[in-house]
């Protein structure tokens, strides 16, 4: 998935530690480099487009979470699902944060790893604002003022452009995520079998 120059909404501390600057260790368990200063960046608010929603839920996924009246915004088809949470990393990410309104200065950092993402749901929604992002970025950032002036936007709005890596899921997630869409798609054509039992005879059911 990619997203670009989506306003968000940083988190209230970023987090410095030690991090090796490789996902993975070179050919033969080669070395993955010595440690450096990395941070965990978190972020809030990044408005998903439909195919994007898709590009991060599955296939179909838009059709089994929402309702799409014929006339009216969408509706999320499920009061039960206001957070959806995704499975795994994403490692060797592209992340650009691009801070203040005037004067911006960039922070472009390569290989980074995108983790703990969730996507909350509006009450209103359409196909070009269907859910938002949260996570965390987790990288070696380079060594600029930006990135020390990044400390200063904390709990603040700023600009992120990403590009999402590869998928680095446990083994017994790995459909986890096609599971929950199936699932999703069983409650809500259940619940439209139960809304049609309780009508009078003579009306019909309507499955949204």
């Amino acid at each position: 998935m990619r997203a670009d120059n989506k306003p968000v909404i940083l988190g209230d501390k970023i987090n410095v530690h030690s991090m090796r600057p490789y996902a993975e260790a070179g050919d033969n368990d080669g070395d993955a480099g010595e440690p450096e200063p990395g941070r965990d960046v978190t972020f809030t608010g990044m408005t998903l487009t439909k195919k994007q929603f898709e590009e991060l839920v599955g296939d179909g996924a838009f059709n089994s979470f929402f309702n799409q009246p014929k006339s009216g915004p969408l509706e999320p088809a499920f009061s039960s699902f206001k957070k959806l949470k995704l499975d795994g990393k994403y490692r060797n990410c592209f992340a650009k944060f691009m801070l203040g309104q005037t004067n911006t200065k960039e922070i472009e950092v390569n290989g980074a790893t995108f983790k703990n993402l969730s996507i909350t749901f509006p009450k209103v929604c359409n196909e070009r604002a269907c859910g938002e992002l949260q996570g965390t970025v987790q990288a070696i950032f380079p060594r600029s003022t930006a990135t020390l002036e990044m400390e200063g936007y904390a709990g603040k709005e700023v600009r992120m452009s990403m590009r999402l890596g590869d998928a680095d899921e446990e083994d017994d997630e790995a459909s986890a995520q096609q599971d929950l869409v199936k699932a999703a798609a069983d409650k809500a054509e259940a619940d439209a079998v139960a809304s049609a039992s309780r009508k009078p005879a003579g009306d019909s059911a309507r499955v949204n």
